[in-house]
């Protein structure tokens, strides 16, 4: 009931049941392949498109040594519509033939939260591991940690609006402990988050547009990047 609501709020609960109601289920199409069906039909800015080579990429890092999965977490904090997460359910489940991994993912946009998270009903997952909410000021999974984490966050995006709360946490030991860059792009935000929400031994995939988390910016910058590499975060 509650996910009827917010697809209702989001004003896409006919659309998506019109969308479902004109799949030919025959043939034994699977639930995965219904979900990009409903994700490809209301994914139109490229904003929130991500390669799909990029989960190729991203199976082959996280799983390259992984024997045997079995309900492990896997999250992407910047999910949108889900094109990470879905590529690579595909994939492992193009290997498995089922699904090995429980997902859960977090994005800024309404819109893009339902419609992920009514993907993650298809895949009989629960739809409430998809949580809207703006990853530096309202972490959906606090205490929660995960074995497998995928992201491809925004390119060159300020974090200004944002200062208190992050500025807060880098002073209390929070997530940004590292340091904070440049106010012009928060892409070493994104990386801090990601490594601060992993469990030990885990695997994460992280995709940069380009080259501010390895070289440029300033003191700060090179300060973060000297602990990520000091303390073995990078592989």
């Amino acid at each position: 009931a509650s996910l009827v609501a917010k697809m209702k709020h989001s004003n896409c609960l006919y659309d998506i049941v019109n969308l479902y109601a004109g799949i030919d289920l025959g043939n034994h199409i699977t639930g995965i392949e219904i979900c990009k069906v409903i994700r490809n039909a209301f994914q139109q800015s490229e904003e929130h498109r991500t390669p799909e080579i990029h989960s190729l990429y991203a199976k082959e890092i996280l799983f390259k040594n992984q024997s045997k999965l079995s309900d492990l977490p896997l999250y992407d904090p910047t999910c949108g519509f889900g094109n990470l997460l879905t590529d690579i359910l595909f994939k492992l489940y193009s290997i498995n033939g089922n699904n090995p991994v429980k997902v859960y993912g977090q994005d800024i946009n309404h819109f893009s939260v339902v419609v992920m998270a009514v993907c993650n009903l298809l895949l009989d997952e629960d739809p409430r591991n998809i949580r809207r909410g703006e990853i530096f000021t309202e972490d959906q999974f606090p205490e929660d940690r995960f074995d497998f984490i995928v992201a491809d966050p925004p390119m060159g995006m300020p974090w200004k609006g944002y200062a208190d709360a992050i500025n807060r946490e880098a002073k209390d030991d929070g997530r940004f402990w590292m340091g904070v860059p440049a106010m012009y792009d928060s892409q070493l935000l994104f990386l801090q988050h990601v490594i601060s929400k992993m469990n030990p031994g885990g695997s994460r995939a992280i995709f940069f547009s380009n080259s501010m988390p390895l070289s440029g910016g300033g003191m700060s910058e090179s300060n973060i990047r000297k602990i990520i590499l000091e303390k073995d975060y990078l592989e």
